[in-house]
This record gives structure tokens, C-alpha cells and sequence, in this order.
């Protein structure tokens, strides 16, 4: 009955020495597997750029008047330069 004890114990090891081994040889077996590859095409980017929405200047102003009414004439043009001077 002893002999039986000491030898299981000896099979055990083996049995799961093999265990690692098929385990670690299908992981390497699967990780030499050639990797698939993908063409590559080269076609050029287009240089527009599409969106919605509203654009506004930096150097917008926005004017308000003390009297109402409907405004005659402007002494600037487009493009001038006007300084705020406060008063």
C-alpha cells in the first residue's frame, strides 16, 4: 500500500509537467501563425473642409446709438480704421 502512495505521487508531477508542455506548445504553435496583411492604397486628402455654422470677426464692433431713428450717413468706408475715443 505504501509502494501505490510514493508512485502516485511521481505520476501526479509527470501528469502535470505534460499538461504545461501541450498548454505552452499550442501557445507558441498558434503564435508563429503567419499574420494577415492589408494593402495599403495612397490616394491624396482633400484640402476642403465642410461645416455649418456662422462666423464672426475678431475685430467686430457692435454700435449703439443714444437716440433712435434711421441712420443717414456714415463717414467711414469699408476697411477704414476708426478709433473709440471716449468721452
Amino acid at each position: 500500500m505504501k509502494k501505490l502512495k510514493h508512485m502516485q505521487i511521481p505520476i501526479i508531477v509527470a501528469a502535470g509537467i505534460l499538461l504545461v508542455a501541450v498548454i505552452l506548445g499550442k501557445t507558441i504553435l498558434k503564435n508563429n501563425e503567419t499574420p494577415q496583411t492589408e494593402s495599403v492604397a495612397i490616394r491624396p486628402i482633400a484640402s476642403e473642409i465642410l461645416a455649418s455654422g456662422s462666423v464672426k470677426s475678431e475685430n467686430e464692433a457692435t454700435l449703439h446709438f443714444q437716440t433712435g431713428g434711421k441712420l443717414v450717413y456714415l463717414p467711414f468706408k469699408k476697411g477704414d480704421k476708426v478709433n473709440h475715443c471716449p468721452t
